[in-house]
């Protein structure tokens, strides 16, 4: 007999998806608890990928669960507009479509930049919507309002005097004129020739060194691809290895050991004096040759070579944490400007300049080493780019604050195996806390209201409010604030600045020009720290926050910007941050692989006639984001979670199918049988460790609880008891009120995750709510309820293992099952029973208890199947044998009614 029921076992994912949308996405806010996810503003540049599926599906898991427990889900979610990642999209979109011109302004690359990003949000929105994530507004870092509010942050920074103009190293566009983020580089490591330059010792460093023996002037021998650097040149670095010392006469070289092996015959009129360990050689500092009364330092290194941090991309972060400057001596033009001279380092005048002075100096060996160099070449153009310094702002908080916030920091972080990775983040932020980059020079981003002065001078009003040659303070960016929330940003670049002022600084106007610098997007993601007063706009007051749920690189860049706002607004949120795994494919993150379509996945992927194959639909690609942390994302596990939701909506069909939909039963606990109990109360253990696993952000536990108590208690339950139902419905009210229970409870665990499948075959409402009594009992009867579970276990994979022996199917039925204990053993109160419950535990037509004695006066050959249950129960090592005997006539005890 086929249960009827009101859906359908197959779940037509494509269609029927879409069906349910609205159902889905619905907020029930009830109670007057608030949860709210602060959540990171996400970039729009490219396609949304399933590791945007996947950040996205485990926040909507988390307010889903949220909601079904009375709380009032706040969402907070957010696009990023604005980057060099959105800038370089918008130019390829161009490129593709086949535009060649890539020299624009600023009005027009800002117009090209918004086309693009408008398109994006509609894709992504609609991408959001498909997923079945809950209705919630969203903001957008270019609504004017928002701009609004970051300039109105930057303001305070100002007037709190935590701002610092400084430099920092940067990739540089000549043809554009503009910052190019390293993303939308090719960085390529190729050979390349050094010349040997000398670096003189110090000679007062000497003196205190064991080298002052050698009583003559010393070098120290680095190659030197680019001789233009070393005007701008901080240091030396010392690879960590054993160093050679050769003296001729009063003069002595210091070099590796590859030098001397490969110019062996150069200095074979030099003389061994010694070896050096690059220890201890770092206490001794050396000249600039090319630079007079510039002494620098010798840092340890991975490398040999001269420390540039201007220049040299590795040499960024030991310049950070050093507290060394990075200011270069290159232009927009990449022109070396040093000397009263300007030398073009792209066409190598720059080099043969340096070069040619060395010469004079006598700073230069006629010598050549093999080396490396990084060459840098736009994706899209193939221009070749150049690093260079470029001034920027930073913001600085004292050693108290940021202690406070490191602290806090540490105390917030929820999953300890991630802790470990936030090491070096803090403290790559505490060697910068002094100096926050919050600036970069490109065009796509919210403009910093900065006037460059074009007249020098000596006194006056107007010079002291000057900062390093720039008009900005407090009231010119509070100012900016208000016309950019009514205008927007275009007018930075569209408005003269006599329009762009304050009316007190109008009359500078004409010693102005403006110069090009827009807020970073980690500080602009920061400002979404503060929370909403409306429903689409962060407000400037920091208001409560329960969860920041970010995987490790949007946590980290998310922080950076959000401890800013914090820390500027004087609070320390106690919101907890959770940090999600890196999904991988292979060796590369998931993100990173174009190998398939996100799209495609859930609709189909298109054929050639452009109608869609068959495709997975969202709840299958969700159910398998919450076993990723236990399994590679891959066809198998789709196909996998297929099978699973399979059987999923097969257990439900037939539950449904055993229950009069008309009729539903009152649940009376103390009425229960106890088959019924036995598995009410696995029900109840099931809803607490679910509950314990969403609480802990553990999603895939809780798919393994909720699948595990579906195949090894629900449906074995169903099997056991769906005859009866058949036969005697009405007599069995209490099953079918268990029954009820257990698709109310168990659909409704699962929504969070299993959202369409779940409103498809029910309408979900709340979170189970289980007497405290009920929990009491079961949590008492856990140990007795594990033996029971491991016996029926045992059994029926002795069933299944007979079957497939045999060759037979559903042979429960026709299986006396016999246990046999002796007398006064502890196993027959283990089996203590009420009469017609043991069959129906087991799932079999009788169950006898016999002794040793008794069960010997039946013939072997009857026997199927013999086997043993071995256990420990409180303080009894169980041993329970059993024996399978075909029943000639199969009866049941049934009992009687009234």
């Amino acid at each position: 007999m086929l249960p009827k029921t009101q859906f359908n076992p197959r779940f037509h994912a494509t269609s029927r998806e879409l069906e349910l949308l609205d159902q889905v996405r619905i907020i029930n806010k009830v109670g007057d608890r608030t949860f709210t996810i602060c959540e990171a503003p996400i970039s729009v540049h490219k396609d949304l990928h399933f590791g945007h599926f996947y950040n996205k599906i485990c926040k909507d898991i988390i307010r889903k669960y949220k909601m079904l427990r009375g709380f009032d889900v706040r969402n907070q979610m957010g696009l990023q507009c604005f980057g060099p990642s959105i800038e370089h999209a918008a130019f390829q979109q161009l490129a593709v479509q086949g535009t060649k011109e890539m020299e624009y302004n600023q009005i027009k690359i800002r117009e090209i930049c918004t086309k693009y990003v408008e398109g994006q949000i509609i894709n992504y929105m609609a991408s959001f919507k498909r997923w079945g994530l809950l209705e919630q507004s969203v903001y957008l870092t270019a609504d004017r309002q928002y701009q609004k509010l970051v300039l109105e942050q930057f303001a305070q920074l100002l007037q709190s005097q935590r701002v610092v103009h400084s430099h920092k190293t940067i990739i540089w566009s000549v043809l554009r004129q503009q910052e190019i983020d390293l993303d939308d580089c090719v960085v390529v490591e190729r050979d390349a020739s050094a010349q040997i330059v000398k670096f003189e010792l110090f000679q007062d460093d000497i003196e205190k060194s064991t080298l002052k023996n050698l009583n003559a002037k010393i070098y120290i021998l680095i190659p030197v691809v680019d001789p233009w650097m070393l005007p701008g040149m901080q240091g030396i670095k010392l690879a960590p290895q054993e160093y050679i010392v050769i003296q001729n006469e009063n003069l002595a070289y210091v070099m590796s050991m590859d030098i001397y092996k490969d110019h062996k015959k150069y200095f074979e009129h030099y003389f061994t004096q010694g070896f050096y360990h690059s220890q201890q050689l770092l206490d001794i500092r050396v000249h600039n040759p090319v630079v007079d009364n510039i002494v620098l330092p010798i840092i340890q290194d991975e490398k040999i070579e001269i420390f540039a941090p201007a220049h040299i991309i590795d040499d960024v972060y030991i310049a950070k944490k050093n507290n060394i400057t990075q200011l270069g001596l290159v232009d927009e033009d990449c022109n070396l400007v040093w000397n009263k001279e300007l030398k073009n380092i792209m066409n190598g005048d720059a080099n043969k300049y340096i070069t040619s002075l060395l010469i004079k100096r006598g700073g230069l060996l006629d010598l050549i080493a093999p080396s490396k160099k990084f060459y840098y070449n736009h994706k899209i153009t193939g221009e070749d780019l150049i690093l260079k310094s470029s001034p920027g702002f930073f913001v600085r908080f004292d050693e108290e604050e940021f202690e406070i916030f490191k602290e806090g920091i540490q105390n917030k972080i929820i999953n300890d195996d991630t802790k470990g990775q936030y090491i070096p983040f803090l403290e790559k932020m505490e060697n910068n806390h002094f100096k926050w980059s919050i600036s970069n020079k490109y065009v796509w981003g919210i403009p910093i209201p900065l006037f460059k002065s074009t007249k020098i001078l000596k006194r006056g009003y107007y010079k002291e409010k000057l900062i390093e040659g720039y008009l900005l303070n407090k009231d010119i960016v509070n100012h900016f604030a208000q016309l950019v929330g009514q205008h927007g940003s275009d007018i930075y670049w569209s408005w003269n600045i006599v329009d762009l002022l304050p009316e007190k600084y109008k009359v500078y106007a004409e010693h102005l020009e403006k110069h090009t610098l827009v807020f970073d997007s980690n500080f602009v993601s920061g400002c979404a720290y503060l929370d909403s007063q409306s429903s689409t706009l962060p407000s400037t007051q920091i208001r409560g926050k329960d969860l920041i749920f970010e995987g490790q690189d949007q946590n980290e860049t998310f922080l950076y910007g959000s401890s800013m706002i914090s820390m500027l607004n004087q609070k320390v949120e106690d919101c907890k941050i959770f940090t999600h795994r890196v999904i991988y494919q292979g060796q590369d993150k998931l993100s990173k692989d174009n190998s398939f379509s996100l799209s495609d996945m859930i609709e189909g992927t298109v054929k050639f006639n452009q109608t869609r194959q068959h495709g997975n639909g969202v709840d299958i690609l969700r159910a398998c984001v919450v076993s990723l942390d236990s399994d590679q994302f891959n066809k198998d596990l789709i196909e996998f979670k297929i099978q699973q939701i399979n059987f999923i909506r097969k257990v439900y069909w037939q539950f449904l199918g055993q229950i009069d939909q008309r009729h539903y039963p009152s649940f009376n606990y103390n009425e229960l049988d106890f088959v019924d109990k036995y598995i009410y109360h696995h029900l109840v253990l099931y809803i607490l460790n679910i509950t314990q696993a969403y609480e802990e952000y553990d999603f895939n536990r809780a798919f393994q609880l909720y699948y595990d108590f579906l195949q090894n208690y629900a449906q074995p339950y169903l099997d056991s008891t769906k005859n009866q139902l058949i036969s005697f419905y009405h007599e069995n009210l209490n099953t079918i009120a268990v029954y009820n229970k257990i698709i109310d409870f168990t659909l409704t665990s699962i929504h969070p995750i299993l959202c369409f499948n779940t409103i498809d075959i029910f309408k979900v409402q709340e979170w189970p709510k289980i007497p405290t009594s009920h929990v009491g009992n079961a949590k008492d009867m856990i140990t007795e309820l594990n033996l029971l579970q491991q016996i029926r276990a045992s059994i029926r994979q002795s069933i299944d293992d007979t079957q497939q022996r045999i060759k037979q199917k559903q042979i429960s039925k026709r299986l006396e099952i016999v246990f046999i204990c002796e007398l006064g053993d502890y196993e027959i109160s283990v089996l203590d029973f009420a009469e017609n419950q043991l069959p129906l535990f087991l799932n079999c037509a009788k169950v006898t208890i016999e002794t040793d004695f008794q069960n010997r006066k039946r013939r072997n050959h009857d026997t199927i199947c013999s086997d043993v249950v071995r256990t420990k129960f409180l303080n009894y090592q169980i041993k329970l044998r059993y024996k399978f005997y075909f029943m000639l006539v199969v009866y049941c005890k049934i009992k009687q009614y009234l």
